[in-house]
């Protein structure tokens, strides 16, 4: 990567795709040891990567196609799993601009 803010780039689209797919707190465990040393040689603030981490992989949590929440949240309203996708697409948006702010204007944290 030439610079911090391509490698950023490329990071929180992995998060996003590894977020639909694996639990959070798993994907942590695998890829807080590998992405932070190469985040720390770029310059970047340990504490600000890490909570691009947890944003990052946060939004997939409710990314089909796995969309954990989803499930709990059609289970526990009763609601089908296709209109509450639906619904969560505004927000879902939402959530892709503040990861956008939260990691590449720092001063958001």
């Amino acid at each position: 990567f030439s610079s911090a803010v391509t490698f950023l780039l490329f990071v929180n689209i992995l998060l996003l795709l590894v977020g639909m797919f694996v639990e959070t707190s798993a994907a942590i465990l695998v890829l807080a040891p590998i992405l932070t040393p190469i985040a720390i040689s770029y310059g970047v603030d340990p504490v600000h990567f890490g909570i691009v981490m947890v944003v990052g992989l946060s939004i997939g949590m409710v990314t089909p196609p796995v969309a954990i929440n989803l499930y709990v949240a059609s289970s526990v309203t009763g609601i089908g799993l296709e209109r509450i996708a639906r619904a969560v697409i505004p927000y879902l948006i939402t959530l892709i601009v503040v990861l956008i702010g939260v990691t590449y204007l720092p001063l958001l944290m």
